[in-house]
């Protein structure tokens, strides 16, 4: 026994020294502890890392006695790169990733507390069924480590798999950190579903677009023709500036083509201006753009305006995050005066959001600011301006801001479960148990089959005492299927799921 002992250590230390290069100071190998706060903490390497609860002891982690081999994937045109974990507050954290390619289907985040690479379906998982969802939330239990990956689902399984982020809940943060995500880049991989998924694939060319050509406008409109070997799935936008040779969205002004067929369009322009020019090939969150095409109008008789004294004040949305469910910060830059404050346009119908448009609200802040909490549904995409108020109308808008609310993460410490013990005909009892506390909203009861409940459409019970821990559905069909799951409620939305309890059979 003691020979086999050897020979496994032996094995280890090898293939330790050869992962690292036989550098004893710079060795990422299991046995390392590698301090986590509650900042993201992202692989760049494929080597697993072994990182503990910061303020907690020493963690031992036993290494495995063999490496796992992953899967050569076959070469995918999609690729998914997570970019940040943030813990907003006690055991819950958002996920934000990059993607690349087609995502009808939306995602899928899977973890783990075992030291591997998590796949689905046999792990842990939570859905954002949204294509354009760049972010989601996950709950955990502090003082475990978790290894998380996001991958592409197809309606049954998921096929690319993104990088793999490790990450440790800090115990002592009780509240959001109000901390930005870290942005930091890891070199990008396509991962194959399946096992432990794959690295080293060969990323399909993306497809190209090019303006051919810009004529006319001596009446202050341009016709405006370009090429492209495919239809974008959010249309097109036509970036133009003045004084950027290089237009990028997010910073300078657009038009849009909502129509993803469309190769022309007619554009407006000043008398003997020079514009740059650049078409975005849009889907939903990021663009690919064209090369520049610049453009001088012709010299022309402008036609006299009723405008008043032009208003120079300038507003740019910089960015949109998630804080909580349903919660989120929006950041802007502005220049000028704002003594009435702005006016944040919301909408998840009006691509434009204009004061007084329709399906857009508007909340009034202080001209002072520069970033404010805005709400909206988990899974929820909405369009957002803002604007500088003058009193009763707006002078001048941003940008408009694409932003996908991160859908509602399952919250593990929570016990929801069925009373085995309970057979009253057409009844069923569910009981919970919330270390946390008492919620102060109470609690919805979801009911849905074959489906996984979700908030709002499954929700069929409301129990309003913080303190109940039990609640007895009625007046169902005896033999029929159901399953049931708990959310945690703040009067206006979920705040976090427990697990399901599936396929409950009705007494």
């Amino acid at each position: 026994m003691g020979n086999k002992k050897a020979f496994v250590i032996l094995i280890i230390g090898l293939f330790v020294l050869s992962a690292c290069g036989g550098n004893n100071t710079d060795q990422a190998n299991i046995d390392q502890i590698v301090e986590l706060t509650a900042q993201s903490v992202i692989a760049t390497k494929s080597a697993a890392l072994t990182p503990v609860v910061p303020t907690a002891p020493a963690v031992s982690i036993e290494t495995p006695a063999m490496q796992v081999t992953e899967l050569q994937p076959t070469p995918v045109n999609a690729v998914i790169t997570i970019t940040g974990i943030q813990q907003t507050e006690y055991g819950r954290a958002i996920v934000s990733w990059d993607a690349i390619g087609e995502f009808p289907y939306g995602f899928k985040l899977v973890w783990t507390t075992e030291q591997r690479y998590p796949s689905f379906p046999d792990d842990s998982s939570s859905f954002a069924s949204d294509p354009n969802a760049r972010s989601a939330m996950f709950a955990g239990a502090p003082g475990n480590i978790y290894y998380l990956r996001v991958c592409r689902f197809t309606g049954v399984i998921c096929d690319v798999y993104s990088d793999l982020g490790i990450f440790a809940f800090n115990p002592s943060v009780k509240t959001a950190t109000g901390v930005a995500v870290n942005k930091t880049v890891v070199p990008t991989k396509v991962v194959s579903g399946g096992g432990g998924g794959g690295s080293g694939a060969t990323l399909t060319p993306v497809p190209t677009v090019k303006i051919v050509k810009v004529t006319g406008g001596t009446t202050g409109k341009a016709y405006m023709e370009w090429t492209s070997d495919t239809n974008p799935t959010k249309g097109w936008k036509i970036l133009y500036s003045t004084t950027n040779t290089l237009p990028v969205l997010g910073k300078d002004s657009y038009y849009v083509v909502s129509s993803n067929t469309a190769r022309s369009a007619y554009v407006d322009g000043k008398s003997n201006t020079k514009y740059y020019y650049r078409i975005c090939k849009y889907n939903g969150s990021t663009c690919e753009y064209s090369p520049v095409y610049t453009f001088t109008f012709p010299t022309f008789a402008s036609t006299p305006t009723k405008t008043a004294t032009t208003d120079t004040a300038t507003i740019s949305i910089t960015s949109v995050n998630d804080l909580e469910a349903g919660s989120a910060t929006i950041n802007w830059s502005a220049t000028g005066t704002f003594s009435s404050g702005f006016k944040i346009l919301s909408s998840t119908t009006n691509s434009t959001p204009t004061l007084g448009g329709a399906g857009v609200t508007a909340i009034l802040v202080d001209g002072s600011l520069r970033a404010a909490v805005v709400t909206g549904v988990p899974r929820g995409h909405y369009y957002y301006r803002i604007c500088k108020y003058t009193g009763s109308a707006c002078s001048v808008y941003s940008n408009v801001y694409e932003f996908t609310y991160a859908d509602i993460s399952e919250d593990a410490t929570i016990s929801f479960a069925v009373d085995g013990a309970f057979s009253e005909p057409g009844k069923v009892k569910l009981d919970w148990d919330i270390p946390a506390g008492d919620n102060a909203g109470g609690y919805l009861i979801l009911q849905a089959y074959p489906d996984t409940p979700i908030f709002p459409e499954a929700v069929k019970y409301t129990v309003s005492n913080p303190a109940a821990r039990t609640f007895t559905v009625q007046g169902l069909t005896s033999g029929m299927t159901y399953n049931f799951r708990l959310c945690l409620y703040n009067g206006t939305i979920c705040t976090a799921y427990s697990e399901v309890a599936p396929d409950v059979v009705v007494p």
